[in-house]
């Protein structure tokens, strides 16, 4: 291990104490100045725009069955309990809502406390492409809207804006991305393929932002990418990578804490083997066990505790064809599953330790940190930026 490592912790509490997380790019831009881009470390809020969510449910199908039969039985559930198809629709989607949002702050919030990276889901619905979780999030124009406020309010920082898991996208809806991507091209914001034709993560800080100003990379999926002279490729920069090796890592599919360790160490030990920067995530996923527990038990509390049990067995019975588990109705929110798993106050040190299992760290090594629910202790943006400015 390098003396960068053992002297991170005394540098971690000292420029903490000053940070202006707005501008810490900018504010270190002479440290970063010849430093690559992979060489940097962004933390990155997973599912950025699942906040605020909706009570439209968007594309139910893709869902596993037992949601779905969930869904198509409110009738049957609102006639069995007396309640209006509305009001059970309004808690069944509350439900979802505490399953899937995975933070309360905003875009622009998001980038002023200092993540430099987002990862945004799209989804075509009434005419428009929209942000989505399961439910509808703020419109796609909205989330630009508070990224070019970002860019033009700052200068010398960089964003790296994934866009992806595509759903409902036709020709109609490819080109009004472009309309609504082409404001950050033709303004010189976006940082281009054409300009940068090489590996992106192999440009400097100091060659990505021209004349201090502040600037985005917008990485698409290959499938709705309008224009490959103007955006990246998710096959190339969306890890994981497709193998090209330009950017290694996968988010762990568990709820469990200790998977997330095993996976996330093998995928950094990979990134490390082939020389790529790597990805990590420090994410829990619900299960769909976790998903219909958090459903059943928000709409088995808005009952009167004598009713409780009489809903409770109506909606088993629906759902005892689908092979569930136990309903497990102490299980309220995602945010709930990461209290259990106790993920968020030791999230920082699952990576230190991790980091630290490599033989020689001369350089910061990991590119992305992915996270829910980042607000609640900004440990990890400041673990990402301690290691940008090793």
């Amino acid at each position: 291990m390098t003396l960068s490592i053992f002297l991170l912790p005394w540098f971690f509490v000292l420029s903490v104490q000053s940070r202006n997380y707005s501008t810490w790019m900018a504010d270190n831009a002479l440290l970063l100045s010849s430093k690559t881009l992979g060489s940097i470390c962004l933390a990155a809020t997973h599912n950025s725009a699942a906040y605020n969510l909706s009570n439209k449910v968007i594309n139910t199908e893709a869902h596993e069955s037992s949601f779905a039969t969930f869904y198509s039985n409110l009738n049957n559930i609102a006639n069995a309990t007396g309640r209006s198809s509305d009001q059970l629709v309004r808690l069944f989607t509350a439900g979802i809502r505490a399953g899937s949002e995975c933070t309360t702050k905003s875009i622009y919030s998001q980038l002023t406390d200092g993540n430099r990276a987002l990862d945004l889901r799209l989804s075509v619905f009434e005419n428009d492409i929209y942000t989505a979780h399961v439910l509808q999030g703020p419109s796609l124009s909205d989330v630009l809207a508070q990224v070019w406020k970002f860019l033009h309010a700052t200068n010398g920082e960089i964003v790296f804006m994934t866009l992806g898991h595509p759903y409902g996208f036709n020709r109609t809806y490819i080109d009004r991305l472009t309309l609504l991507l082409d404001p950050f091209v033709t303004s010189g914001l976006a940082i281009t393929p054409v300009a940068y034709p090489n590996d992106l993560l192999s440009y400097t800080y100091g060659q990505l932002v021209s004349k201090g100003h502040s600037r985005v990379i917008i990485v698409i999926d290959d499938t709705i990418n309008p224009d490959l002279k103007s955006f990246f490729s998710t096959s190339l920069y969306s890890p994981p990578d497709g193998g090209s090796h330009k950017l290694y890592g996968s988010y762990t599919n568990t709820n469990n804490i200790d998977t997330v360790i095993d996976h996330q160490t093998a995928n950094y030990a990979h990134a490390r083997k082939i020389s790529a920067p790597a990805a990590m995530y420090m994410t829990l996923t619900p299960t769909y066990n976790d998903m219909i527990s958090i459903i059943v038990s928000t709409v088995v509390a808005d009952f009167h505790p004598l009713m409780r049990p009489l809903v409770l067995a109506g909606l088993r019975a629906i759902l005892a064809s689908e092979n569930m588990s136990d309903i497990d109705l102490t299980c309220t929110s995602l945010s709930d599953i990461y209290l259990r798993q106790n993920m968020i106050s030791r999230r920082t040190s699952i990576l230190t330790t991790i980091q630290s299992t490599s033989l020689s760290l001369t350089k910061n090594s990991i590119f992305l940190i992915y996270t829910d629910f980042y607000e609640n202790n900004r440990d990890i943006i400041d673990l990402a930026i301690s290691y940008s400015l090793i």
